[in-house]
């Protein structure tokens, strides 16, 4: 098995994901009601919510396929962001 690129590239000056992000930060404040559950987004389509981080993945993997990127990601109305010392992304 080689590791291959997801089949759905993203636009020219845009990361993996970055789309999936804005949906996600778009509707976050929809969503007070599902803080602690992980969504799924592939694209612009909300694909669901779940309690389990595992449940979420299949699911993104049913949907958009193994070879496809989509995001899953714990809904938090308040993240504090994470700050690493010595690395350069």
């Amino acid at each position: 098995m080689t590791n291959q690129p997801p089949s759905n590239p993203p636009p020219a000056g845009e990361k993996p994901l970055d789309h999936e992000m804005a949906v996600y930060a778009k509707n976050l404040p929809n969503w007070v009601d599902r803080e602690g559950q992980f969504v799924v987004i592939f694209k612009d389509e909300v694909l669901g919510f779940f309690n389990d981080f595992g449940d979420a993945l299949q699911v993104g993997y049913t949907k958009a396929g193994p070879k496809t990127a989509f995001l899953v990601k714990r809904v938090m109305q308040n993240e504090k962001p994470i700050f690493i010392r010595g690395c350069v992304a």
